[in-house]
């Protein structure tokens, strides 16, 4: 949420119509026409829009619900309150059983001097450079398995439009080797509309020295995402994305 709030001039939440408070707002100025929530554009077509008034960026809290929150007080109303709506779908990889509509398989795994594992609730525990343990997880290990050859782990899963939000935490890690490898790795998003066509979401770097850095990719109108997981160095090294959900 400290991102959603950041995106605008300065942070402030408005509880009811605009209107209301009309006689003591002079100086106003409605020049906001939309809003933007991690990459998605929300237009704003209701009387009660979006205004900036002494340097200060306000919302109607009735936009909450469609941005993905859902807006409440406290009972002595001094705290405002917002919960993340939607429901959380967790990555795994295969065929997924009817019933288990919690899971999301990966349709397309292809590795090329890699190794992956896509695990929910696993037996095998992988480690942040913490300590801190994971059984949700995209793990993928590249490497010197063939001389002179890129490392790289294409995964693919097939949204149909049906998500809002991917999140996962990131960061090398060590887990079969002896220690965490120098050499860093990136990923690449791309992005697949329901026309077929693909582009790069963002591209990201990730090495040794780093803490586990915040992944989030908004999926609207997403019919399929593909992590392309790489990297350049002649030796091997070790990769993952802990705790990855889809948020419906």
């Amino acid at each position: 949420m400290k991102k959603f709030i950041s995106g605008f001039i300065c942070g402030g939440l408005l509880f009811g119509g605009v209107t209301v408070f009309a006689a003591d707002l002079k100086g106003a100025l409605f020049n906001i026409n939309s809003v933007e929530v991690d990459g998605a554009k929300i237009t704003v077509n209701s009387k009660n829009k979006p205004f900036t008034f002494q340097g200060y960026a306000y919302f109607p809290s009735y936009m909450l619900p469609e941005l993905g929150y859902e807006p409440s007080r406290s009972r002595d109303g001094k705290t405002v309150i917002l919960n993340s709506t939607g429901k959380k779908v967790y990555a795994t990889t295969g065929t997924i059983e009817a019933g288990n509509d919690f899971l999301i398989g990966a349709p397309e795994v292809v590795n090329t001097n890699a190794e992956s594992s896509i695990m929910y609730d696993g037996s095998t525990v992988i480690k942040e450079q913490n300590g801190t343990t994971h059984l949700n997880y995209i793990y993928t290990m590249l490497g010197d398995y063939t001389p002179d050859s890129k490392g790289q782990a294409k995964i693919t899963y097939q949204l149909d439009e049906k998500y809002r939000q991917f999140n996962a935490k990131a960061a090398l890690i060590q887990h079969k080797l002896g220690s965490v490898s120098t050499q860093p790795v990136t990923v690449d998003v791309y992005l697949t509309d329901k026309g077929g066509q693909t582009t790069l979401y963002g591209s990201y770097t990730y090495s040794s020295t780093q803490e586990p850095q915040n992944l989030i990719v908004p999926l609207r109108y997403v019919d399929k995402i593909t992590f392309a997981i790489s990297s350049l160095g002649a030796s091997k090294v070790e990769f993952a994305m802990f705790d990855p959900v889809f948020i419906k």
